[in-house]
């Protein structure tokens, strides 16, 4: 019997049509390759980055607006305008203002978060009215304040003055608002009262012959509708804002010297004008 050779599982044909396969892959590759490296290196395309942002800038930290209200003291005269003397007293009127005001500034002190209080002049100095005024006004404050005593010829004349931003002007209904605040504090003390209420109003009259006619009108006998073009004291009629003039006692009566010219005086003042003043701008008081 002849031996005969296996037969081969996969058909001819499939094998032929492999090995074409195979020949044709690897042909397209070697052609691939060829033209690869006949052709010039391209870059590669650039990658497009997204246009820089304009990073916003850091938050800046704004200054927290000061809204306190502001209060100008004014110690009247100073420097070398002393003001009103007395044969009865060691202390011009200038060093008793500046004292009491002082006092003002203490009991004020614990309210700095509220209020901010401001001085028209530094100790011992002398400014005009028009600079104590326009100090006021450069700061934008929203209430004039200013200290003096009164003199007389007459040693009787005793007692307690204040004058307002007189009738007309923007200023004058906050300017008697506290003007009545104040008298009320006043009485307090036993200090006389001048007038019917203890409020004025200064008025300067230019007269024919140049010269100028000083009228303290009685707030009570005034109309309060009724406006004078004529001035009132320079530091009132140029401040600004609403604002009193205070005549605290007469420095030429023995009377008012012995019971206001003292440290207990002094305090008592400091107190009536500590105590308006928080009133006005409705602060609470501090013991």
């Amino acid at each position: 019997m002849q031996n005969k050779e296996p037969r081969s599982l996969i058909p001819n044909y499939v094998i032929h049509a492999l090995i074409a396969g195979i020949l044709f892959l690897l042909a397209a590759t070697i052609l691939g390759l060829l033209l690869f490296a006949k052709s010039p290196a391209e870059a590669p395309a650039p990658v497009q980055s997204a246009p820089p942002t304009a990073s916003a800038p850091a938050a800046e930290l704004e200054t927290p607006q000061d809204e306190r209200p502001i209060l100008m003291l004014d110690a009247g005269h100073g420097g070398r305008d002393p003001g009103a003397v007395s044969d009865y007293a060691e202390e011009t009127e200038a060093e008793i203002c500046q004292t009491i005001m002082e006092r003002l500034l203490e009991l004020l002190q614990p309210h700095a978060a509220e209020l901010q209080v401001e001085v028209s002049r530094e100790a011992d100095t002398y400014a005009t009215t028009r600079q104590r005024a326009r100090a006021a006004r450069t700061l934008g404050a929203d209430f004039f304040l200013s200290l003096h005593l009164n003199a007389n010829e007459e040693p009787q004349a005793q007692g307690f003055q204040v004058y307002p931003v007189p009738p007309g002007r923007p200023q004058h209904a906050n300017s008697l608002r506290f003007a009545e605040i104040l008298v009320r504090q006043v009485k307090e003390t036993g200090v006389a009262i001048q007038g019917s209420n203890g409020i004025f109003y200064n008025y300067y009259h230019e007269m024919a012959n140049g010269n100028t006619w000083q009228q303290q009108q009685d707030s009570a006998e005034a109309d309060p509708d009724e406006y004078s073009d004529s001035p009132t004291f320079g530091v009132l009629e140029n401040c600004g804002c609403p604002g009193v003039l205070v005549e605290q006692w007469f420095i030429s009566s023995i009377t008012d010297l012995r019971r206001f010219n003292n440290t207990n005086g002094y305090n008592a003042m400091a107190q009536c004008l500590y105590r308006s003043i928080c009133e006005y701008f409705e602060l609470e008081e501090k013991k």
